[in-house]
């Protein structure tokens, strides 16, 4: 994925625009009612199985008291012997007894714990009443346009050869992305008219046509313009032999003059269907359907994709959904803010106890990806030097470090590996030299780095890694570091 310069100068504005956009989105809304619906039911359902001992203890109770009912029956004359004694096939009566009472009283029992696992109970049938009516609810046609989210539609150039627009659609269901899709919006088809000829036409015309593209340019770039692009799509639960998976099916992508109600150009989605998976997945099947061996995964044909968390599979795998829970995948394409803390090694007089090893530098840093195997850095340090060094002179000891790097990165599950070389300058009030000007001295220093950064969550990560500094008048510093950083790209 190709880096978006707009993102640089949109940062917070977007932040705040894709709060507001995720509140208004429906789909969403009502997938988490469901979700929140399913994990209602399970609370109930694990509070019912919490009731399995008592039951077995109720029963284990009533047996007992029937149990000495029989052996508190007074013999009879008949049934005694001739020392008084119980006859050896009365005995055996009692117990056949005993036991025929013994087998009604656990098999009500079982069916009652079996009525509970399997969702029989009032309160759980209630709910799970409540489940399938959002979800009939949720399957139904719906129609999404950019002039109610912004984000389906990111309009770029007119290609003045191709007599386009250089479009493209971006789906999401909240903010989880779903597919995208270029939909070049063809001149002749949103405005009715023949391109003019730049050489053959004559100039009221060729203005005409200059005048047109500059207005339906206004008209696609702008969310309060008439001309928007719509995508017409269902969303329906999927069985629940797969937990929280959802099928979206793509119908029809089409831009659209609002103000006369009519479609100006229409595209075929290059994949219709794709599978959206919510995690951590609920799974409400009973206990005997997830256990008795007969479990089936329904699968969709192989010309659908799927989707599970931000990872579009592509047209020609399969799309048989892995019920495995695994965390939601971010994409290739971060923006991070973070700060991290530098460990330097103790090579120099700092000022310092000589039994300290390491000095530590505080470190804040922009990191943004430029393309999937490429990021650019910024680095602003507040670097602790000694107060004489190489013919230099520092009475704060401590000067501002401003670099810049690139580097190479690799994305495998929740981590990223990455490794980048750079260089910068630094400075401070005091800092100064014998040939420096007005006394006031710059250093400069390279460095190359590598770590691993550790998605927590799709916007939170950890760090860690390696920096190896050269500075001037100093040497190389071999310096460790730990930090945190906040991700902007799941906003946008």
């Amino acid at each position: 994925m190709k880096f978006n310069l707009k993102k640089l100068f949109i940062i917070i504005g977007s932040v705040l625009f894709t709060f507001s956009s995720l509140a208004a989105s429906d789909v969403y809304d009502e997938i988490q009612t469901i979700e929140s619906k399913k994990e209602e039911l399970l609370r109930a359902r694990n509070g019912d199985y919490g009731q399995e001992d008592e039951i077995r203890r109720r029963a284990d109770a009533e047996f007992k008291i029937e149990s000495d009912r029989i052996d508190e029956e007074l013999l009879r004359i008949a049934e005694k012997d001739s020392d008084g004694r119980m006859l050896a096939d009365v005995r055996k009566r009692r117990l056949e007894e005993k036991e025929k009472i013994r087998k009604e009283i656990y098999d009500r029992a079982e069916k009652e714990i079996a009525a509970l696992r399997n969702g029989d109970s009032g309160k759980e049938k209630e709910i799970l009443s409540q489940i399938r009516e959002l979800q009939n609810q949720l399957k139904r046609k719906r129609v999404l346009s950019s002039a109610d989210d912004p984000r389906i539609l990111e309009v770029s150039t007119y290609a003045g050869d191709m007599y386009y627009w250089n479009a493209k659609t971006r789906f999401y269901i909240g903010s989880d992305f779903i597919f995208g899709q270029t939909v070049n919006a063809e001149y002749k088809r949103l405005t009715g008219k023949a391109p003019a000829s730049i050489t053959q036409a004559d100039s009221k015309t060729y203005n005409d046509y200059l005048d047109t593209v500059d207005y339906y340019d206004e008209m696609l770039k702008s969310s309060k313009g008439s001309i928007a692009l719509e995508i017409e799509y269902v969303v329906e639960a999927c069985p629940d032999d797969q937990p929280s998976v959802y099928k979206v099916t793509i119908y029809d992508i089409r831009y659209v003059n609002a103000a006369k109600n009519e479609v100006l150009q229409r595209f075929t989605p290059v994949t219709t269907t794709y599978l959206y998976k919510v995690l951590p997945a609920v799974d409400i099947r009973s206990v005997d359907a997830k256990y008795t061996g007969n479990k089936t995964i329904t699968t969709y044909p192989q010309n659908e994709g799927s989707y599970t968390g931000n990872k579009t599979v592509t047209p020609d795998q399969n799309t048989t959904v892995n019920t495995t829970t695994v965390n939601k995948s971010r994409g290739n394409d971060f923006i991070l803010l973070g700060t991290s803390s530098c460990f330097i090694p103790y090579y120099y007089d700092m000022g310092i106890s000589a039994d300290e090893v390491y000095v530590p530098n505080t470190n804040v840093y922009f990191a943004l990806s430029v393309t999937d195997l490429l990021f650019a850095r910024f680095d602003l340090d507040f670097f602790p030097v000694p107060g004489h060094f190489e013919g230099y002179t520092c009475p704060e000891e401590m000067v501002t470090m401003i670099g810049c790097s690139i580097g190479i990165y690799k994305q495998w599950k929740s981590l990223c590996f990455w490794a980048s070389a750079g260089c910068g300058i630094g400075s401070s009030d005091g800092l100064s030299s014998p040939d420096a000007t007005d006394h006031q001295a710059m250093i400069v220093y390279g460095k190359f780095d590598a770590g691993i950064d550790w998605y927590v969550t799709k916007w939170l990560c950890l760090n860690t890694g390696m920096d190896l500094r050269i500075v001037e008048g100093i040497g190389v510093l071999p310096c460790p570091f730990v930090g945190c950083a906040i991700n902007f790209d799941p906003f946008f």
